[in-house]
This record gives C-alpha cells, structure tokens and sequence, in this order.
C-alpha cells in the first residue's frame, strides 16, 4: 500500500496521509478502549422561588476517571462549571456518573433548554433537554377553590333541608285527610241512628194519636 502511495503522490503527501491514517486508527482505538458515552438528562418542570434540582445520568461502557461537565443555557456563552460538589456518586465499576445540580432559587429565567455537556477519556459528548419554570399557585385560587366547596357544601344542607321539610308537610297534609274522612265517616254513622230513633218515635205516637182518636 505505501509502494502504491510512493508511486502516486509525493513524499510529503505520502507522509500527510500517513499521519491522516494515524490519527484515524488512534481515535477508533480510544473508543474501542475507554467505551462509548451516553447521556439521559430528563426535561423537567420548577417553581418560582423553589429549588431546581438538575440531574443528569452518565454511562461509559469502560472506566473513565477523568470527568469534566459543564451547564449551558440557551446557547449562553456563560457556562455553569461541575465541581466536587455537584459532581455526583459512582457506582462500584465506575461505569455511571450521576451529576446533580441544584438552583436554590429557581425564576423564569432559567426556563428554555439546557445543554449538559461531558468530558471523559472517550472523548466529548452533550445533549439538550428543556427546563420550564411556572409561578407557584396564588393564595386567591386556593380561596377560590375553599369557598367553592364550602358554597356546595352549604347548597347540599339547604336541599336536604327543604326535601325533609318538604316530606314532613306532605306526611302532615295526608294525616289531615285521613282525620277528617274518619271524622265525617263517624258523623254519618251518627246522624243515621239518629234518624233511625226519631222515625221509630214518630210511628209510636201516630198509633197513640189515633188509638185515642177512637
């Protein structure tokens, strides 16, 4: 193959794809040594005036000691470098980074998309995942929605009221009706004897009347 070279290109040509070929074969080498690297960071939605809590999960199929990372927003020129602090815990084989960074007092400036960038043997690697911050839940709203309930609770007694009241009037009106059909039903009766008894005292002093009429 260098034969083929030497009788195609000159020395210098030859020499700069040699170098070329090099620096290929030594790339293809690292990663097949040091492994690949794959980055998870999940979107995640904050606060007004809360803490953000940034987490993103690093695995390289081989060790790699030599970590560096940095936060970027929105294509920022201002990078957010990892420090011991942030830098978080490995696992026993030494395969998986897990980096936290906590934004004590969140605000809608640090909503939009964060880039998370890593530095490791293997080489450099970064990936983009979105931030959204929303305003914490007004007192108002949660008046709003107390007073709402306690209006439906209210509303609820009332309606159980009047049905009650409602069911207690109609069993009194019944009560009543059915007192004053007793009532006629036992006057009847009464009056009917009555007439019974007068009838019978009218036939006897006719019989009187004319027996003395004789």
């Amino acid at each position: 193959m260098l034969l083929l070279l030497e009788q195609q290109h000159s020395p210098s040509e030859v020499m700069a794809i040699t170098r070329l070929f090099r620096c290929v074969l030594i790339q293809v080498l690292l990663i097949k040594v040091y492994g690949e690297i794959e980055i998870n960071c999940r979107n995640q939605t904050g606060t007004v005036g809360k803490p953000l809590h940034l987490t993103c999960n690093v695995t390289c199929t081989e060790d790699s000691k030599k970590v560096k990372c940095s936060w970027t927003l929105n294509n920022s020129e201002k990078k957010f470098y990892c420090s011991e602090e942030n830098m978080a815990d490995k696992n026993m084989d030494a395969k998986v980074h897990k980096f936290n960074w906590t934004i004590q007092n969140a605000s809608k400036n640090h909503s939009g998309k964060w880039t998370f960038g890593v530095q490791m043997n293997t080489g450099f690697k970064k990936t983009i995942f979105n931030v959204n911050i929303v305003d914490p839940p007004t007192i108002d709203s949660a008046t709003n929605v107390t007073s709402e309930k306690m209006g439906s609770e209210e509303e609820n007694k009332e309606y159980r009221s009047n049905t009650i009241a409602a069911l207690l009037g109609i069993v009194f009106v019944l009560a009543i009706i059915i007192m004053l059909a007793l009532y006629r039903k036992r006057k009847n009766i009464h009056m009917s004897v009555t007439e019974q008894c007068d009838c019978q005292n009218i036939t006897a002093q006719d019989i009187k009347q004319q027996i003395n009429l004789i």
